[in-house]
């Protein structure tokens, strides 16, 4: 007998019958029973095989005799809905997602509305997504400018330090990336197999931090590094194509400019990072999503989790930067998956349940509410533990950053909120003082201290002032690490405002002694005259009472009588 005889089956059994899915029935095309059909895959159908299910359910619902007409109709062609159905289910996911070119769009788009069209039509050959009619076109684009490869400006000794530096400094805070796989293809990168040039735009923003935290190359070869990842990442031909290795890039960027640049870059490159995840939709889980046949990939688990990383930690970043500048807040869809698996040694998860605690949403037009929330965000920061130093500060920023809010509605400060700020400014000293000894010139080293002395001299209790002292002479051991323009002009503001400050103090102190010395002369004259009955105008006994307070010149007679 031949091998390739089918074996007997075995007895009291039944294969189960090959069914169609939902879409082929409706249209009644020939489907192949598979997860999906080839029909759905060609025609970007959302492949469902919920007919049978509905039968099973209906055995448990009310029995035909008690159904109405319609409702005991089975589910053929001539009772499905009205008009073409355009790409898998374009009700039910009213999206594009091609992974391959980097690109994901709303069918709300005018780009995706000559396809959706198409393949509602059941055109074999539907338009592809392209922006038809988008402009004139009397214009060609620019080309690329580029000459020149990271592998000619530096050796890979120097690249590897840098990276070496970067995943054992940085990472652990910004886990977005598998370093592993960086080096390895960084290393072939220097090799010979050059990358794309949005991969050398990753490995740049990598080597230009690790520099900036080590000072490996030195500041002119480090600026080089930087204007070379800024022409990369500026170039007209690489941004027509937005793609994860350009996301990770532009957070790379965005990290660099805030250590070294000014608020308003910092600001414009996190929320331009944010609109590049927007397009590519790599914040989107593509289970839920319908792709294009252009573009069709399945994302692994592991996968999955590295685009919630790199969608959490530029989402972070942008909350932190925007919120401590005082600039609006962009929020991505509501459908974003944040679903960060933990791993050992790293802080990425900590740093985005931090940001999470902040209200970005519009503000509430009543101020009791909105003191309310902000509080409610105070409290939540300084019950989310974290174990990085640089977390720590960041969680006193944003603390400082709620009181300035609390602080404009004017409506005074509760006991409670005053703790608050004390803890989570007393929590940053040692903080900074670690890593300033390490030499991590992380921006909120210096941004922390100076702006807790700030609220402290803002609040001017006694609980707070006590706290400037000890704050500014960790100020001065940030100075022994980094003496830089920068740290000096903020040291010489913090005097400043502080001599400000005590002159104030003083001020009043000088009419608290004034109005005690009047007082006093008052007093004396007073009682010099007791004998010559001008106390006649008082009540005999109300009189008397002065008599039981007689080396006390300090009674406040309106509170005394009540008046």
């Amino acid at each position: 007998m031949s091998s390739h005889q089918p074996s007997p089956k075995p007895e009291g059994t039944r294969l189960r019958p090959r069914r169609a899915c939902d879409e082929c029935r409706k249209r009644k095309r020939k489907c192949d029973g598979g997860l999906p059909c080839s029909t759905c895959v060609r025609y970007e159908y959302t492949c469902r095989y919920e007919y049978g299910k509905s039968e099973r359910r209906a055995r448990a619902a009310p029995s035909a005799s008690r159904m109405t007409p319609a409702e005991r109709l089975p589910p053929t062609s001539e009772h499905a809905s009205d008009g073409p159905v355009p790409t898998g289910g374009i009700e039910q996911q009213a999206s594009f997602l091609e992974r391959e070119k980097g690109r994901f769009l709303s069918h709300v788009s005018s780009v995706t509305q000559a396809r959706s069209l198409g393949l509602g039509l059941e055109l074999p050959e539907p338009p592809r997504l392209h922006s038809f009619g988008y402009h004139i076109g009397i214009r060609k684009e620019p080309e690329s400018l580029l000459s020149i490869r990271l592998p000619q400006l530096l050796s890979w000794d120097q690249a590897s330090s840098c990276i070496d530096v970067f995943t054992s400094v940085i990472h652990p805070v910004f886990g977005f990336m598998e370093m592993d796989s960086i080096f390895q293809r960084t290393q072939g990168h220097w090799q010979g197999q050059l990358e794309e040039y949005p991969f050398e735009a990753v490995i740049t923003g990598v080597i230009a931090l690790g520099s900036l935290f080590s000072n490996r190359l030195g500041q002119e070869k480090e600026l080089e590094i930087v204007l070379h990842a800024k022409n990369l990442l500026d170039d007209p031909v690489i941004s027509r194509r937005p793609s994860q290795d350009l996301v990770v890039a532009w957070i790379l960027r965005t990290i660099y400019s805030r250590a070294t640049g000014r608020p308003n870059v910092a600001w414009l490159q996190s929320a331009t990072t944010l609109h590049l995840i927007e397009l590519t939709g790599i914040h989107y889980d593509a289970a839920r999503l319908a792709s294009s046949a252009e573009g069709t990939n399945t994302s692994t688990h592991d996968d999955s989790d590295l685009c919630a990383r790199i969608t959490s930690v530029a989402q972070s970043l942008h909350i932190m930067i925007a919120y401590d500048y005082g600039k609006s807040i962009i929020q991505l869809d509501s459908t974003i998956h944040h679903h960060i698996r933990p791993r050992q040694g790293d802080f990425t998860l900590q740093l985005s349940e931090l940001t999470n605690k902040i209200s970005t949403g519009t503000a509430h037009s009543d101020p009791i509410t909105n003191k309310a929330q902000l509080l409610q965000a105070m409290e939540q920061l300084m019950a989310t533990p974290v174990d990085h130093d640089f977390l720590l500060l960041a969680r006193a920023e944003l603390c400082f950053a709620v009181h300035r809010r609390l602080h404009i509605l004017g409506l005074g400060l509760t006991r409670q909120q005053t703790k608050l700020i004390v803890e989570a400014g007393t929590a940053a000293l040692p903080a900074a003082r670690r890593l300033s000894a390490q030499l991590h010139p992380w921006w909120n080293v210096t941004n922390a201290l100076f702006q807790f002395v700030c609220v402290c001299l803002s609040v001017g209790t006694t609980e707070t002032l006590t706290h400037i002292q000890p704050t500014i002479e960790t100020f001065e051991l940030v100075i022994q690490h980094f003496n830089t323009h920068l740290t000096q002009e903020a040291f010489s503001t913090l005097l400043l405002l502080t001599s400000a400050c005590q002159g104030e103090k003083e001020k009043q102190a000088n009419l608290l002694r004034l109005a005690k010395g009047m007082r006093s002369e008052n007093d004396a004259s007073f009682r010099g005259q007791r004998g010559q009955g001008d106390l006649a105008m008082f009540d005999p006994q109300v009189a008397s009472l002065f008599d039981l307070y007689p080396e006390s010149p300090f009674i406040d007679l309106q509170t005394f009588f009540n008046i």
